[in-house]
């Protein structure tokens, strides 16, 4: 499964690696739309929740990740439940 968000967060994502110095899998990205597999996902979340305390822009980038993530999981688990 791949999952579809905004370039805006890679870009933002890109941005805070390069100052923090994170090593993480950065997105495939297209103009409009950036895509990751759960396990890249799950990588970035690793790098960004001890950041996350520190860093609202870490914090954010996380948090729309999560929401990303449980939407586009949602319908999937939907359609395995009926």
């Amino acid at each position: 499964m791949i999952i579809a968000f905004p370039v805006e967060v890679t870009l933002r994502l890109m941005t805070l690696a390069s100052r923090y110095g994170l090593t993480i899998p950065i997105p495939l990205s297209s103009p409009l739309k950036s895509y990751a597999s759960p396990e890249e996902l799950e990588l970035i979340q690793q790098a960004l929740v001890p950041l996350a305390a520190q860093s609202e822009e870490a914090a954010a980038i996380l948090a729309e990740l999560q929401q990303t993530l449980h939407s586009q999981m949602m319908p999937e688990q939907t359609l395995q439940s009926a």
